[in-house]
């Protein structure tokens, strides 16, 4: 059988009419149709479908490789505290597990920055690299098994997809290229981030203790520093371990061991957090113990509030310091310190109270005692300095009514205060209250009697009334009826006397609470 040219030439163009244009985006991305996708037109009855009269494809477009260098997307470097782990220890001592991590959390809590130097930023820079270089690899990996299927497809190979694929491929493996001899010191990294604690959800919100690879926790829970630690019982003494691990450069850089007593134990505490301290701040530091008076003194280091009240531990940058120790009331006390690396100092600072002013108080009758917040200041007329805040002060004289009032820095400088004289004894006012009560609480004792009886005689004139009907003896059970309704009634007014007398009583013995309250002393 011979076979005609023409056929054959047809069955070769045949599988590339199917062709499709397509456009390529980044490397590992997915391929897309350039042009709008062609549908079915839709034949109205009786209407005639005019095919298109030419085809358009658009050409691929070669994908571009990224040279774009990583970013820092990590703006603070998060630290976290598990429980240590336990060995031989006696479950009464289970407790050293989570309480030492919460001394160490504790101590450390005030840390707020940590500064990054040179070799912890190239270890991140460094991290950022391998990380996109993974997901390049894995990008081409990707590529290289679409091409191939887009090769196997048993429809025939589409040169277009085909030829967009392999610039993909291109492009991904440029990235690649670029990643492999980029010059780290172009990724920016910062000097230091905000420091900032993980909480976990164990006691005094630790994470629980460690049962799987430091490494793959970190990773886990985006954290940057991981605390953790063992203790163990040998022959009476405790041992502790503790150790931090760094998750960038995947190295334990402390490894605190002590081994003490039980009651000891808490001594080897400090050590470690000052150990842990250097590794936090990344940088040099020293202590400052601020102990002021008055205690609610606060601390300004080079303008910044760093502590309220006495803190046992501060931890500062060493160098100069500009120190200023402010309270309400009080001048403040300005002051330059110097501290050297791994230097404690104590900062005791007593400050001079501010004066207000004075206040003048005079009262008539004169001689009468003046209170301070209860304490007593002298009798009238006084001279006293005027407090910054607001403070009741009570000006008291036997036969008079006591008279309090409130001062400030802001009243004027002189106080007259009247006293009204108490014209009737305070026992003649006491007992009046007492005996009123007692009067109420007797009217109300001897009412309470009068609804219960009517309310029984009522019952029983109501049952009498049921026997007289069911007997059949009309004309007696409405005389019972007329006597069931008067001993109801009865009932009723006496409940109502009853709760009011109640009332009576009640509002009495609150006027003799006041009474007692108000003529006191």
């Amino acid at each position: 059988m011979k076979t005609r040219p023409a056929a054959v030439l047809l069955l070769c163009l045949f599988p590339l009419s199917s062709l499709r244009a397509q456009t390529t985006s980044s490397y590992g991305g997915s391929t897309s149709t350039a042009g709008a996708a062609t549908t079915p037109a839709t034949a109205t009855p009786g209407a005639t479908t005019t095919a298109p009269t030419s085809t358009s494809s658009a050409e691929p477009t070669e994908a571009k490789p990224d040279l774009s260098v990583p970013v820092d997307k990590k703006d603070k470097w998060v630290v976290g505290f598990c429980a240590f782990n336990a060995e031989r220890l006696p479950a009464e001592d289970q407790y050293l597990t989570y309480s030492i991590p919460l001394i160490l959390k504790n101590q450390l809590a005030g840390l707020s920055t940590h500064a990054l130097p040179g070799p912890e930023r190239d270890s991140i820079r460094k991290a950022l690299v391998t990380d996109e270089l993974e997901k390049v690899e894995e990008g081409v990996t990707a590529l290289y098994k679409g091409r191939d299927a887009l090769l196997l497809d048993s429809t025939g190979p589409n040169i277009p997809s085909t030829q967009a694929a392999d610039d993909k491929i291109k492009a991904a493996l440029a990235r690649q290229a670029f990643l492999k001899t980029l010059d780290l010191s172009r990724i920016k990294v910062a000097d230091e981030k905000p420091l900032e604690v993980k909480e976990g959800t164990g006691v005094g919100k630790l994470f629980d203790a460690l049962t799987i690879p430091a490494s793959v926790f970190c990773q886990r829970q985006g954290i940057d520093l991981l605390v953790g630690g063992l203790v163990r019982e040998v022959e009476g003494y405790v041992l502790l371990d503790v150790w931090a691990y760094e998750a960038t450069t995947g190295t334990v850089p402390i490894s605190y061991t002590d081994a003490a007593r039980k009651e000891e134990v808490y001594q080897s505490v400090p050590e470690a957090g000052k150990q842990l301290t250097g590794l936090l701040l990344g940088k040099p530091w020293a202590t400052i113990s601020f102990m002021p008076d008055p205690p609610e003194g606060s601390l300004y280091i080079n303008g910044k509030l760093v502590a309220t009240g006495r803190t046992p531990v501060l931890y500062v940058v060493p160098g100069k310091l500009d120190i200023r120790v402010a309270a309400p009331g009080y001048y403040d006390l300005v002051q330059t310190l110097t501290l050297n690396s791994d230097e404690d100092t104590s900062l005791m600072a007593t400050l001079q109270k501010e004066k207000a002013g004075t206040i003048f108080i005079s009262s008539t009758p004169a001689g009468a005692d003046v209170y301070v917040e209860s304490v007593w200041k002298g009798k009238t007329p006084l001279v006293m300095e005027k407090p910054f805040g607001r403070t009741r002060v009570d000006v008291t004289e036997e036969g008079f009514y006591d008279t309090p009032f409130s001062i400030s820095d802001s009243s004027p400088s002189q106080v007259s205060v009247p006293l009204p004289p108490d014209t009737i004894s305070r026992d003649a006012i006491q007992k009046k209250a007492r005996d009123d009560f007692y009067d109420s609480f007797a009217w109300f004792v001897v009412s309470l009697p009068i609804p219960l009886f009517c309310y029984a005689f009522a019952l029983d004139s109501s049952v009498q009334y049921n026997e007289l009907i069911a007997q059949g003896n009309p004309s007696q059970a409405r005389n019972t009826q007329v006597t069931t309704n008067l001993w109801y009634g009865g009932y009723l007014a006496g409940t109502v006397v009853s709760v009011s007398l109640f009332a009576w009583m009640v509002f009495r013995i609150i006027h003799y609470v006041s009474v007692s309250t108000r003529t006191a002393g």
